[in-house]
């Protein structure tokens, strides 16, 4: 996540990240941030978020602002990773970042002008803003997995701009009802200017009234959310889950996009003997493609937590979130976890599998799920969210030659730190004592 250009309420922001069962994130402030477009940084990450507004400084003077172009190689950095699929959200005010490099609004989709400016061959004045707005905001396309889980319309609070959107180039997510109109904005020129709230002889084209989209530039997903400006926006359930959704999807986008067409979906019957192929082929043992028939017999199954992976129509990843129990002294409580999860060799290192365990801890959480437990690579599943067990009081019997790290635990949305029942020994259900 990139910081710096814009005040904001930082520990209200961070607790909006803290909140996502499953994420991982890393603050990096301007100017280290520059750095992130180098490959050894940005391989680090699966998705960069931006709150910044970087190549503007205010001067408190005449003119008001002076803007610096990227410093030389950052283009070209920037372009790479956009060429090699990096996923990127783009949040609220970071629509006016470097505004002396034209190509930077063409790839979130418009610009916010702090000084007129022209955009697209197209001469525009200073845009508008106006905090506190309530407003109605409408879902234009619910099929979209940032959309997941959002009425048709719901009801939001927040700054909204009026500044010009190439809306031929973005995908409609979400529009406001709200009427893009100068007369009810006020000018951003003015208020760099030291005069806020004033729209005194300014003029602007009418705007639009999107205020969600998403894009694809070179191989890169790329999404901007117009919502963001304070702490009452932070705590909205509406905009956590759009931000929590834009950042997985932006992830999962981009791996897709590195392995081919990938499909995530419930497995279904005709699956069955594809699955046997993929998981005995990944863990080269028929015992763990035994354990999935087991699974799947047993009352510990649950269907929609069942998924596979399809390219070009061809299984090549599975993964099983079923049921267990965490016993303690006041008895035992159902708990779900995560077993087995398998891609085929020739598709691992791909961000399938990353992609099946993102969609199935999703699954469980949609479900009310407080946590999930599994064995596996502390490296590997840390990246997705998971953490040692103990920490959370959870204990898992693990063969001698695993490190106790591998005793691993997510918590989702629903997890309650003081429920008691939550803490115990994990009790595998009877379909995994032939392993």
């Amino acid at each position: 996540m990139v910081t710096k250009g814009h005040p904001f309420d930082a520990p209200a922001f961070f607790a909006v990240f803290d909140s996502m069962a499953g994420i991982r994130w890393t603050h990096v402030e301007h100017p280290d941030a520059l750095r992130l477009v180098e490959p050894g940084h940005a391989a680090e990450f699966d998705v960069f978020v931006m709150y910044d507004m970087p190549g503007i400084t205010f001067t408190r003077g005449d003119p008001p602002a002076v803007f610096a172009p990227p410093p030389p190689g950052y283009a070209a950095a920037f372009r790479q990773l956009l060429d090699d699929g990096k996923g990127m959200v783009f949040l609220h005010h970071a629509i006016a970042g470097w505004p002396a490099w034209d190509e930077y609004a063409e790839i979130i989709g418009g610009r916010f002008h702090y000084q007129p400016a022209v955009l697209d061959g197209v001469a525009y004045p200073d845009s508008g803003y106006r905090h506190d707005v309530h407003h109605v905001v409408e879902v234009l396309d619910p099929t979209h997995p940032i959309c997941e889980g959002l009425d048709a319309s719901f009801s939001l609070t927040d700054e909204l701009y009026l500044f010009p959107v190439l809306e031929t180039r973005v995908r409609p997510l979400l529009r406001s009802t709200y009427d893009f109109v100068d007369t009810n904005f006020y000018s951003a020129d003015r208020a760099i200017r030291g005069s806020r709230d004033d729209n005194s002889g300014w003029h602007h084209p009418p705007g639009s009234s999107l205020v969600a989209w998403t894009r694809t530039v070179g191989a890169s997903p790329i999404a901007y959310v117009q919502f963001g400006d304070g702490p009452a926006t932070y705590q909205d359930a509406n905009y956590r889950r759009i931000l929590s959704n834009a950042i997985r999807w932006a992830a999962d986008a981009a791996h897709a996009e590195e392995s081919g067409s990938v499909v995530i979906r419930q497995e279904t019957l005709d699956d069955h003997d594809a699955i046997r192929r993929v998981v005995a082929a990944a863990f080269q043992s028929a015992a763990e493609a035994a354990l999935v028939d087991r699974i799947r017999a047993s009352p510990e199954y649950v269907p929609e937590m069942a998924l596979v992976a399809e390219v070009d129509g061809e299984v090549v990843g599975q993964v099983m979130i079923s049921g267990a129990i965490v016993r303690n002294p006041d008895g035992d409580r159902p708990i779900v976890m995560l077993s087995p999860l398998a891609v085929l060799p020739a598709f691992q290192r791909t961000g399938i599998g990353s992609s099946l365990v993102r969609s199935a801890v999703r699954v469980a959480e949609q479900r009310g799920e407080p946590l999930v437990v599994l064995e596996g690579s502390p490296a590997y599943y840390g990246k997705l969210g998971f953490e040692h067990s103990r920490t959370y009081g959870i204990e898992i019997h693990l063969p001698e030659w695993a490190p106790p790290e591998a005793a691993q635990v997510i918590r989702l949305a629903s997890f309650d730190p003081d429920d008691p029942t939550l803490r115990g020994t994990v009790v595998y259900p009877t379909a995994f004592d032939a392993l």
